[in-house]
């Protein structure tokens, strides 16, 4: 396997792992709202809590934006 195509894969391999990310980040976000609509007495709860999720979340997607900042074409 010569270097591009390892970069690729590597690539193809980071952009799997954020689809994951954001099927995990949307299940929590299900999960939040259950808790949330439930009466949960945990710290969790709340708008504030909700944004501090969302921020680290965007924050994470961000440093993984391969869209115009990827590797450049060998």
């Amino acid at each position: 396997m010569d270097e591009r195509e390892m970069i690729v894969r590597r690539l193809a391999q980071a952009e799997e792992h954020v689809l994951l990310g954001e099927k995990n980040i949307a299940r929590q976000k299900e999960i939040m709202a259950e808790l949330e609509r439930d009466g949960s007495p945990l710290p969790l709860r709340g708008p504030k809590s909700r944004r501090i999720f969302e921020g680290e979340a965007e924050s994470r997607r961000n440093k993984t934006n391969f869209g115009t900042n990827g590797p450049a074409s060998p």
